[in-house]
């Protein structure tokens, strides 16, 4: 039974429980005793008073369950707090004891999460702090679960570590993941199916799309939507959908409520039932958005060719012959609301004009241009040529490079015992940016060896502000500054330097430079623009050394299974200023983490060993990395992972996980080289060859690579060098590689 003491510091915000059980409907008026404050009031009133689990108290708790609806505002609100504390203690004191005790845990958890970060976790919060300490100290004394994200704001706002061995998270298992499809198939079907490319082309026709999901329909009738965004999340919003609501602080719940999916499930099921009450409710939510979205007075203009309108997710578009044009995020569809034998409803006929204004506003208030009207059914793409039913055949080439855009893959073959890298020299772009110019991926031996940590959520959190920034990418951060393209409007379309690229069957080179300023990024601001420093400058070359018989057909000796040397990559960073203080270099390598699909945590950190010397990833069975400086001495190496304040080591998919970032650090005047090689070792293999430095300084940086199969010696010269001459080997042009085995070969990238 929860101790008293527990709860103690909730009797400020409970009341006298009502002796009646809760009303079906929640009433609109909101002082009234069972609206959103009363209700959660009550709930806290009946735990304080020592109640047992009863239907007293599982009433209370599945009232506060149904009707949440402040509880997804963007600001916070006393009403959500009381809501999400109160439904939480009744998950744990139900717990066993009702079959939704576990649901009402989770969620009132989720949105006591929800309403601190609105707050900013903020220890002089004392409401905040009272709700969130008695839920976590009542789920200690029941030892049962609690969420990962309420133990993270716990540390963050006592300042103390606790262990997180019965911490959960929200994810969706990849055994449940076939239920949440909108087509719901069996588990073992969805490899073939996303394999079958076809069904990337037959999704296009509304007339493939033509199965409703009669129960969700069904639902939508009564207002209980449910959106798949970045989250799965059903809501009762009432007699109204507010089409502003946003969920978790999460602006891309907006767009997916505002997507409108559940409208064209409701003019399939009319099309399939005939049953006019889909069509109905179908009016009143495309009317309801009309009403709260209302169209600006704009000029009318005329169709433009193959633009579309796309109200940043708006399910209610133009209207199209036979239906509805519905712009969204996956492209503009037809709702087909006639069928045969199907005529429109009053309500439905009284929308078409107004689908046929000059343009759609979104729910967050912008005009778009109108859509060019498509008849129903448009023909599938063509499948590419060569394609055998089912598979598509591979490039041509395996290296390619898109120079408009500054993204570049290295790559020797095609299939999962290939190896590739991917380098990002592009802008910083219009939308869903990161501070992550230079940054690559790493993938060799059946696995990603260096990754990106993605992102999860855009709700205001410390770790989505990390995911954003540079300390989440594989980049080179400056004084605990990192980059800030956020405060030069140009970065949007374009991208100060110049990048290279060289694409040879024996190797690839690939350059770029990062010249747009580094500025402190704390959360939960962005830094201020007066502190860009504008005078530090980056440039990162890599070369890919590919296995040997890479690019070649088996017939000319490719056969890279049997390589007695895998490809690796050489790395080179230099770091110049307009000063000659010393300054603090921090080169980051996000290692990727295991995934375990199907495990309570599908992303697992794996182990690593670090040291000045050598980075060497260790699991058994899978392919390894061993990352090797250059330059060991003076060099400060530390691995992180799960920390918060400031975050450091995460991963975003499938959730928010511990992952390894791996840190070299050194303090050193400009200009200054950070140089390493990234060699893969295949599953078994613990081998990898040892790096001597040769010559570093802002015009040349050389090294010797040597082990079992590899004598490499490697120059990189910066324009102007000239011809150079290190250890015997020659270099007029941009870079070059001798190797002495097998066999005695010069590898040369030409000045550019």
């Amino acid at each position: 039974m929860i101790l008293s003491r527990s709860l103690e510091a909730l009797r400020a915000y409970g009341r006298e429980p009502s002796p009646e059980l809760p009303p079906e409907i929640m009433p609109w008026d909101s002082t009234a005793d069972w609206a959103w404050l009363g209700a959660a009031k009550h709930a806290l009133g009946l735990l304080l008073a020592g109640e047992t689990p009863s239907p007293r108290l599982f009433a209370a708790a599945d009232y506060l369950l149904t009707f949440p609806l402040v509880a997804f505002r963007s600001s916070p609100s006393e009403e959500a707090l009381l809501n999400a504390t109160a439904l939480a203690l009744c998950g744990y004191l139900c717990d066993g004891q009702h079959p939704e005790a576990s649901l009402w845990r989770l969620t009132g958890c989720a949105r006591l999460a929800n309403e601190a970060h609105l707050r900013r976790a903020a220890l002089e919060d004392r409401m905040l702090a009272d709700c969130l300490l008695a839920v976590c100290r009542v789920a200690d004394e029941l030892d049962l679960p609690i969420l990962a994200d309420l133990l993270t704001l716990r540390e963050r706002m006592w300042g103390r570590l606790l262990d997180h061995g019965r911490a959960e998270r929200l994810h969706v298992p990849e055994a449940e993941y076939p239920q949440h499809m909108r087509a719901p198939i069996p588990a073992g079907q969805i490899g073939a199916q996303m394999r079958d490319r076809a069904w990337q082309y037959r999704t296009q026709s509304p007339d493939e799309t033509l199965t409703a999901d009669l129960a969700d329909a069904d639902a939508t009738c009564r207002n209980l939507i449910t959106l798949r965004a970045h989250m799965l999340v059903r809501h009762q919003f009432g007699s109204d959908v507010d089409w502003h609501a946003q969920f978790f602080a999460d602006i891309e719940s907006t767009v997916s409520l505002n997507f409108q999916p559940f409208i064209r499930n409701l003019a399939t099921a009319y099309h399939e039932t005939g049953d006019p009450k889909y069509a109905e409710h179908a009016a009143r939510l495309m009317w309801s958005w009309y009403r709260q979205c209302p169209e600006p007075r704009l000029p009318r203009v005329p169709d433009a060719g193959d633009h579309r309108g796309r109200a940043d997710g708006a399910g209610a578009g133009r209207r199209a012959a036979g239906g509805f044009r519905a712009a969204g995020r996956e492209g503009a569809r037809d709702v087909p609301l006639r069928g045969p034998a199907r005529p429109h409803p009053a309500d439905v006929q009284r929308l078409q004009p107004a689908a046929d204004r000059p343009g759609a506003l979104s729910a967050r208030g912008r005009a778009d241009v109108p859509a060019r009207r498509f008849p129903l059914g448009r023909q599938p793409r063509p499948a590419r040529p060569g394609a055998g039913p089912g598979e598509g055949a591979a490039p041509d080439h395996a290296s390619h490079a898109w120079p408009a855009a500054g993204y570049y893959v290295m790559r020797d073959q095609w299939g999962p015992d290939g190896q590739f890298l991917f380098f990002d020299g592009a802008a910083w772009g219009a939308s869903h940016q990161h501070e992550d110019k230079l940054t690559f991926t790493l993938y060799a031996g059946g696995r990603l060896l260096i990754g990106d940590p993605n992102i999860y959520s855009y709700s205001p959190t410390e770790l989505t502000h990390y995911f954003k920034a540079s300390r989440s990418h594989n980049v080179v951060m400056v004084d605990g500054r990192g980059q800030a393209r956020r405060f030069r409007p140009e970065s949007h379309l374009s991208t100060l330097g110049r990048n290279e690229w060289v694409s040879q069957p024996e190797f690839d080179f690939v350059s770029s430079e990062y010249l747009e300023g580094f500025a402190a990024d704390p959360f939960p601001g962005r830094g201020d623009a007066s502190e860009v420093d504008m005078g530090i400058r980056h440039r990162r070359a890599i070369l890919y050394v590919k296995p040997i018989g890479a690019g070649l057909e088996p017939a000319q000796g490719g056969d890279r299974k049997g390589s007695p040397l895998p490809g690796y990559w050489i790395l080179c960073d230099l770091l110049t200023s307009q000063d000659a203080e010393p300054h603090t270099l921090e080169q980051i390598f996000h290692l990727a983490p295991i995934e375990q699909p199907g495990a309570a945590e599908p992303l697992r950190p794996g182990e690593v060993a670090v040291s000045p010397a050598t980075i060497v990833t260790h699991e058994p069975g899978l392919g390894n990395l061993a990352l090797l400086p250059v330059d060991p001495t003076g060099l400060d190496v530390r691995a992180q992972k799960g920390e918060t304040s400031p975050a450091v080591g995460w991963y975003g998919v499938y959730g928010e996980f511990p992952a390894w970032d791996v840190t070299l650090q050194r303090r050193t005047p400009l200009p200054a080289r950070l140089d390493a090689v990234h060699f893969p070792l295949r599953p078994g293999e613990t081998a990898y060859p040892t790096v001597t430095r040769l010559r570093a300084d802002a015009q040349v940086t050389a090294f010797r690579i040597q082990g079992a199969g590899v004598d490499d010696t490697f120059i990189l010269c910066e324009e102007g060098a000239g011809p150079v001459t290190v250890a015997g080997v020659t270099c007029a042009g941009r870079a070059v590689l001798a190797r002495r085995q097998p066999k005695l070969q010069v590898l040369t990238v030409e000045a550019l």
